[in-house]
């Protein structure tokens, strides 16, 4: 299939057996415009984790092909992450890099004037456990975002109680707003999310809060 007949693309690209690999590939992720704007308006830099999200809901084969599981639930889930090691503007990217990075994205197109690559950090350590820098979860309870059933919206997100805004612990980006946040109980508050989120960026005053949280996440991932 030629490179031009369809228009998925890989990005962010983080697992290493996705294809076949230049010599010295990295997991690497682009952004561009308004969202690289945010990342850069919100600090986001070398040192800080990405953790990306998606859409999901059962499928099941069937005699015609694949279909949702009937009256299953669709939900919003952490599929993968991501450590930067370093951020580079896609028009001044080191020659080492654009070597094996080439076929990327937001490589091989024409660039706007606000557009960058981030490149994974070797190892990423959580809770004193060494990981890879980058990579994709298995699917996993422990890293659904949505609110369990009878919940009928995947953008209700149950999540730990510290990030309430009322506790004055956290802040998560594009969720300032009080009214989309809600108590559950004393370990567990609900958000409303907004509408075709992305770059949610969370910063909090509390790194042992924070590890706990992504010792959850990371409980099933294998140390390296």
């Amino acid at each position: 299939m030629g490179s031009h007949s369809y228009r998925a693309h890989l990005d962010p690209d983080l697992d290493l057996n996705a294809g076949k690999r230049p010599p010295g590939w990295r997991p690497i992720f682009g952004q561009s415009d308004a969202a690289l704007g945010h990342l850069h308006k919100e600090g986001v830099g070398p040192g800080d984790l990405f953790l990306f999200f998606g859409w999901f809901q059962p499928v099941e084969l069937v005699a015609d092909g694949w279909r949702f599981v009937r009256d299953s639930q669709s939900v919003h889930a952490i599929w993968g992450w991501m450590q930067i090691a370093d951020v580079h503007p896609t028009r001044s990217v080191p020659g080492n890099v654009a070597k094996w990075a080439a076929g990327h994205p937001h490589l091989s197109r024409v660039q706007s004037t606000n557009d960058g690559v981030f490149l994974a950090a070797d190892e990423l350590v959580v809770a004193g456990r060494h990981l890879p820098g980058a990579g994709t979860f298995p699917s996993g309870a422990n890293r659904v975002l949505t609110a369990p059933p009878p919940c009928a919206l995947r953008s209700a997100w149950r999540l730990p109680a510290w990030m309430h805004p009322d506790e004055g612990l956290a802040t998560l980006s594009y969720h300032r707003d009080p009214q989309r946040w809600s108590t559950v109980d004393a370990d567990v508050c609900g958000l409303r999310s907004v509408s075709k989120g992305q770059e949610f960026v969370l910063k909090t005053t509390r790194d042992d809060l924070r590890e706990k949280w992504l010792r959850t996440i990371f409980d099933d991932v294998e140390s390296r």
